[in-house]
C-alpha cells in the first residue's frame, strides 16, 4: 500500500509540473484603438514658428503592426521676420503608421505617412507680409511611445511637405495616449 501511495504522489506531482498554466496567466488583449491629446510645435520654412494643441486617434488594422489614424491641430504662429498682429494655424491629417514594440511592450518605435491639409494665417502691419495660405501636406513621421498597457507617452518628429505654398518644415509632437 505504501508503494501505491508513493507512486500516486509521484504521478500527481509530474502532472502538476506539466500543467497548462495558460488559463491562470492570461495575457491582456492587444489594444485596438488609441486616443491622444498633446502639443505640437515646429518651424515652417522661411515663414514662421507654430505651436498647437493636438488631438489624435487611431485604430489597428487586424492583428499586425499597421494602424490608421487621424489628427487635428489648432494653434497659433510667430513670424520670423515680422511682428504679426494675429495668427491662426489649423491642420487636419490622416495616415498609416507601423508600430514595432520591444518584447515587454514598454517601448515601441513608430513610423508613418500622413496626407492632409493645413491653413496658416498671419495678419501683419504690412500687407506684403500678410500670409493667408491653404495647402495640402504630405507628412512622413517617426517616433516612439512608452508606457503600460493603456497609458502611453508618444513623441514624434515629422517633416511636412507643402507643395503649393512652399511652407514645408519640421515639427515635434508630444502627447499622452490612452489605448484600449
Amino acid at each position: 500500500m505504501t508503494k501505491l501511495v508513493i507512486l500516486a504522489s509521484l504521478l500527481g506531482m509530474s502532472t502538476l509540473a506539466h500543467a497548462d498554466t495558460s488559463l491562470s496567466a492570461t495575457q491582456p488583449a492587444e489594444p485596438k484603438t488609441y486616443i491622444q491629446g498633446g502639443l505640437v510645435a515646429g518651424g515652417i520654412y522661411e515663414a514662421a514658428l507654430y505651436g498647437a494643441v493636438e488631438l489624435d486617434a487611431g485604430r489597428r488594422l487586424g492583428h499586425g503592426p499597421l494602424w490608421v489614424h487621424a489628427m487635428v491641430a489648432k494653434g497659433g504662429m510667430a513670424a520670423i521676420w515680422t511682428t504679426p498682429m494675429s495668427t491662426d494655424y489649423f491642420e487636419l491629417r490622416a495616415g498609416v503608421e507601423a508600430r514595432s514594440c520591444a518584447r515587454s511592450g514598454l517601448v515601441c518605435g513608430l513610423a508613418g505617412l500622413d496626407l492632409g491639409g493645413r491653413y496658416e494665417k498671419q495678419i501683419t502691419h504690412s500687407p506684403s507680409d500678410t500670409v493667408d495660405a491653404k495647402d495640402s501636406v504630405l507628412v512622413p513621421r517617426v517616433g516612439f511611445d512608452l508606457g503600460g498597457d493603456h497609458l502611453r507617452v508618444r513623441q514624434m518628429i515629422e517633416y511636412a511637405v507643402a507643395p503649393f505654398s512652399g511652407h514645408s518644415g519640421f515639427g515635434l509632437s508630444l502627447g499622452v495616449a490612452y489605448q484600449f
